[in-house]
């Protein structure tokens, strides 16, 4: 992980990232033979401090060590200077502190909190400029290494064992925890994958800012859905907290449930839930898995909100909805079944031939067969809600539909005889009650036609 996040957005091949990686004592002559001018355009003052002012943390003694490392980190806060020697000195310093923190003396040194406000108020800097910025400002390459090195840092501190036991109790403060959610809406996967990373290992390592996180991300969500804000971090954001269910104890907390059915649930409604919906489901089923008992919660809203007019959307919900019933107990069938079994009986009246064989395929697992969801066990409670969609699916111009249709019928014959007899007689009562219907519908007609005529008749004789 820690690899991964070392340069997601640096391209190695491009002019910026060369002139990153040489040495200071060529920094300025790649400067004048890029450029086309002379270093004597770059105040004198500057570049000498540059130089022989701020020393590499290394080189000096422990004594010279903090003054120099705060002025360097006061170097690096984020600016709206737009010179490009400005931007590579702070690139090379924010390189240097990275990697002086990985050493003992660059702990030793950070276990000052002079030292620990300084970089958490630089990084700060960054990230708040950063969110500041319009949603569709697209970064320059050199910004986005900038920002990969401050993401770096950060995740540094916010990982690393030996920097957490000098860290300073709250020590991150609130505005830039929202300001990373914030960023998670990055129009660039790899930093919102780096985003996703540096927030679940602040949620898991500081207990003091989860309350705080857990609000904001719900923010997020909830506009999302209630809102319809376009979003594109929603999928790290759950990629982030089914990490975050798997760590939950049980029995789990009411928040932690409340959680689950007023944010999470309902991103259902949202019409396109497409590109986040597996990591919803893994959400879901990590939730579930928690603590049986939510299923219904869970399956009630998805059948609430269930879209009947967005067919690609009911193929994914019945993938879902299949996942989660693999993990139901017969108890908890007994609570659903006089409204799943309904509903399941108008999903196979369906005019969508793939809805219609996604749900027909329910019976093609073995374990809802076998377990008498979809058998001889709840029969009587099924039966008679899918038996008039199988008769019609029995002739449904697919080939695939027809042949499905006509294994479920067969199972139900050869599982609970009595039961498929009953419907068979019922259907057959149910025809002749419409035969019935139809008839008497055709003679009222009649009747209504001979009714017209007299009135006609009549008329004219007068």
């Amino acid at each position: 992980v820690e690899g991964a996040l070392l340069s997601p957005f640096r391209n190695p091949c491009s002019p910026t990232a060369a002139i990153i990686d040489m040495d200071k004592s060529d920094l300025y002559y790649h400067l004048e033979s890029s450029e086309g001018t002379s270093t004597e355009s770059i105040d004198t003052e500057d570049e000498d401090s540059d130089r022989d002012g701020l020393p590499f943390l290394l080189e000096i003694t422990p004594m010279e060590r903090l003054p120099v490392l705060a002025r360097k980190i006061e170097r690096c806060r984020a600016s709206n200077d737009r010179a490009i020697f400005t931007r590579i000195a702070r690139k090379h310093i924010l390189e240097e502190i990275s990697e002086f923190l990985a050493t003992r003396a660059g702990r030793e040194c950070f276990s000052h909190v002079h030292i620990q406000h300084l970089l958490v108020d630089m990084i700060s800097s960054h990230i708040l400029m950063q969110r500041s910025r319009s949603k569709r400002f697209r970064l320059e390459t050199s910004q986005r290494s900038e920002m990969d090195l401050v993401y770096k840092l950060l995740f540094q501190i916010a990982t690393s064992r030996r920097l957490q036991t000098l860290a300073k109790p709250g020590l991150l403060p609130k505005q830039l925890c929202s300001g990373l959610v914030d960023l998670i809406d990055s129009d660039s996967k790899e930093e919102r994958d780096s985003l996703r990373y540096i927030l679940y290992r602040i949620y898991k390592d500081y207990s003091q800012y989860r309350t705080h996180f857990k609000r904001i991300i719900a923010d997020v969500l909830l506009r999302h859905v209630y809102e319809e804000q376009d979003h594109r971090g929603i999928n790290e954001l759950l990629m982030m907290y089914s990490c975050v269910i798997k760590g939950l104890q049980v029995p789990l907390r009411p928040s932690n449930v409340e959680f689950l059915a007023e944010i999470l649930v309902p991103l259902h409604r949202v019409k396109n839930v497409a590109p986040f919906h597996e990591e919803l489901v893994e959400c879901m089923v990590e939730y579930c898995r928690k603590d049986e008992r939510l299923l219904s919660i869970v399956i009630r809203e998805m059948m609430r909100v269930w879209p009947w007019r967005n067919s690609t959307k009911q193929l994914l919900f019945i993938d879902e909805l299949e996942t989660l019933m693999e993990m139901m107990q017969q108890d908890q069938l007994d609570e659903l079944k006089d409204e799943f079994f309904p509903f399941f009986g108008c999903l196979l009246k369906s005019d969508h031939y793939q809805v219609l064989e996604k749900a027909l395929s329910f019976w093609k697992n073995l374990s809802f067969v076998e377990s008498g969801y979809f058998g001889a066990v709840y029969s009587k409670e099924l039966l008679p809600n899918i038996y008039s969609p199988l008769l019609k699916a029995f002739d449904h111009w697919h080939r695939d539909v027809s042949n499905l249709a006509k294994f479920v019928l067969k199972i139900y014959q050869m599982m609970a005889t009595d039961t498929f007899e009953r419907c068979q007689e019922a259907e057959i009562a149910d025809a002749e009650m419409q035969d019935q219907i139809a008839a008497a519908w055709e003679n009222l007609e009649v009747l209504a036609d001979l009714n017209m005529a007299l009135l006609r008749q009549e008329a004219e004789e007068i």
